[in-house]
């Protein structure tokens, strides 16, 4: 049986900024690259970068998997190391300053795209942790009515296999369209440029398992 969406609270790491800011920073100096020739290479300005990495401004999602490309990680490691840097300043934070603070209200689930409590948005939620470059990517996908993932089209590494668990799910990659209905599958080399899109007047629910590729 086909599963529908659902209505759940999520932690969402964009309204986190500094943990955020702070996991792109270790991963890009673990990279051995200056904010410089990240930024020259992402096709940004250094400055904001530079204020992404401080936690005064937020990054596009397509932003975002340029820079796990550019860095070598997959998009789940990055979630998995904000993921536990929250859990960790939860923990660190004095009792007063706990109270209300959401660590998780799904197992493994970390909102990327959209805001807490929204239907309205676009969400892609982390499915379990990576503890491994080398670890499989579980990610739920969720996209309202007549919305998309991003904005252009993206590109990352590893094979890229799903199901839709409810809707329909429009991929376009290199231009060509393919529909995928409630119970399909699909399968996809992440390197071709690609959206993710919905082009219905009901939610579109899918689960995708990126495998790793030789990095």
């Amino acid at each position: 049986m086909a599963t529908k969406p659902h209505h759940e609270t999520y932690e969402d790491i964009i309204h986190h900024p500094k943990l955020f800011g702070e996991s792109l920073r270790r991963l890009r100096t673990a990279a051995q690259m200056s904010v410089q020739q990240a930024a020259e290479r992402l096709g940004v300005s250094k400055s904001l970068l530079s204020m992404v990495e401080s936690g005064q401004r937020t990054a596009k999602f397509e932003d975002i998997l340029g820079l796990m490309r550019l860095y070598k990680y997959p998009f789940a490691w990055f979630l998995t190391q904000t993921r536990d840097s929250f859990r960790q300043s939860v923990v660190d934070a004095p009792l007063d300053e706990r109270a209300g603070a959401i660590v998780q209200s799904r197992t493994d689930a970390l909102v990327m795209t959209g805001k807490r409590d929204s239907e309205s948005l676009p969400r892609l939620l982390l499915l379990r942790p990576l503890r491994s470059r080398s670890d499989s990517e579980w990610l739920e996908l969720f996209l309202p009515p007549h919305t998309q993932l991003t904005e252009k089209p993206i590109a990352h590494f590893g094979e890229v296999r799903g199901v839709v668990q409810h809707g329909t799910l429009l991929l376009v990659v290199d231009n060509d369209e393919y529909r995928v209905r409630e119970g399909e599958e699909f399968c996809f080399d992440g390197a071709r440029p690609h959206l993710l899109r919905n082009y219905l007047a009901e939610p579109t629910l899918a689960t995708l398992v990126i495998t790793p590729a030789a990095l």
